[in-house]
């Protein structure tokens, strides 16, 4: 991981470049008016965040995107494979899920290389192929969305089944709703 700094025009530019080497650009207005030891502060909360940074991330990311209707079980779905790979290491990491509890169904069309698709799932979740649900294959009608756009390989639904484990997401994001919403 390498940082890259600029000073602009009264503004900090930062380019961070993991090693995917996505470009990831932060504008910060009025950093040059900190004091040093604040700004070096500052500078390794963006290099270093607190893991409850990332126990946070994963609430939106699930009030976003997550299923809310089935309390037996937490579900989401994504075409992003860096999002998979984030939300089952915040299934382990936080929740205490044991990967081989995890499951997985992927939702794919019917020209896509099924097999192909399902061995990059795996590489991507690092599951079995025996936590894999049945791949859903739907029929690409002309009219209707193509997969092209998007990251190329259908939809990962990830499952973990259990009530008391989706009591404690729906908990934790409520209480940190009602937390900032009451100005907490």
């Amino acid at each position: 991981i390498r940082w890259n700094w600029r000073f602009t025009a009264g503004r900090i530019s930062n380019s961070f470049f993991a090693s995917r080497m996505k470009n990831r650009v932060y504008i910060l207005d009025e950093f040059q008016g900190l004091q040093r030891m604040a700004q070096e502060a500052f500078l390794k909360s963006l290099e270093e965040p607190p893991k409850n940074t990332f126990f946070i991330a994963g609430l939106i990311l699930y009030l976003g995107e997550g299923g809310k209707k089935d309390d037996t079980r937490i579900v989401l779905a994504n075409t992003d494979p860096e999002i998979i790979r984030f939300f089952i290491k915040w299934l382990i990491d936080f929740l205490d899920v044991n990967k081989e509890s995890i499951r997985v169904q992927l939702h794919l069309y019917e020209n896509m290389a099924l097999e192909k698709e399902q061995k990059i799932w795996q590489n991507i979740t690092g599951l079995n192929k025996s936590q894999f649900y049945k791949t859903s294959v739907r029929k690409l009608q002309k009219s209707s969305f193509t997969y092209q756009g998007s990251h190329g390989h259908g939809t990962c639904s990830v499952y973990v089944l259990s009530v008391e484990k989706k009591r404690r997401v729906s908990m934790a994001i409520k209480a940190f709703l009602d937390s900032y919403l009451s100005g907490g």
